[in-house]
């Protein structure tokens, strides 16, 4: 499953209890496609990429951010980090479509809480999903 599809569904199966999302608006392709959720309380703008590159100042405007579980994202989130724990309310979704499995980083919360850089804890938590 790519990347977009894999977001999309992962949005509509949050919401099966809550029931606030009213559509999602999907453009572009399926390896880098922003996502508009639309719920009755607020609207979200999603970025679902395959791989993190480019300028982060780009990404971060995001209010979510879904991408794969790879080494290579988990550095460039490194790289930039203060850029990324800067934005306030920014979540990152990093999954293993083929397994269907993931993991979820609030960067600006998870450096309030941080004690010696944010490298140790992010490489635990990709650690915590096979890399896909």
């Amino acid at each position: 499953m790519n990347i977009a599809t894999w977001a999309e569904t992962y949005f509509r199966h949050r919401d099966i209890f809550e029931r606030q999302l009213v559509r999602i608006e999907r453009e572009g392709k399926p390896s880098d496609a922003k996502l508009v959720l639309v719920r009755r309380d607020k609207v979200l703008q999603c970025r679902a990429v395959d791989k993190l590159t480019g300028d982060p100042l780009t990404l971060v405007k995001e209010d979510v951010l879904v991408t794969k579980n790879l080494r290579s994202n988990v550095e460039y989130l490194l790289k930039h980090w203060a850029v990324f724990a800067q934005r306030e309310g920014l979540k990152i979704i990093f999954a293993n479509t083929a397994k269907n499995e993931k993991w979820v980083l609030i960067p600006y919360n998870h450096n309030k809480l941080l004690e010696g850089g944010p490298a140790k804890g992010l490489w635990a938590l990709f650690e915590g999903v096979p890399e896909g």
